[in-house]
């Protein structure tokens, strides 16, 4: 939920036009593309990678 406030926050940098904008805009891709890999990476592949690992452990005491 945090994040996706963060992200709309941020959409006012992407799509809006006035004095600063351009030199923002780079910034604020960076901080929305941190912000989907970490949750992708955090949501999906840390537990993925936990339950390899766990059936992996039990394989092995079989």
């Amino acid at each position: 939920m945090t994040i996706i406030t963060i992200i709309l926050a941020l959409m006012p940098f992407l799509f809006g036009s006035g004095l600063g904008v351009p030199l923002q805009r780079p910034l604020a891709l960076t901080v929305i593309g941190g912000l989907a890999l970490g949750t992708l990476v955090s949501l999906y592949f840390i537990p993925m990678a936990y339950s390899w690992l766990y059936r992996k452990g039990r394989d092995s005491e079989e």
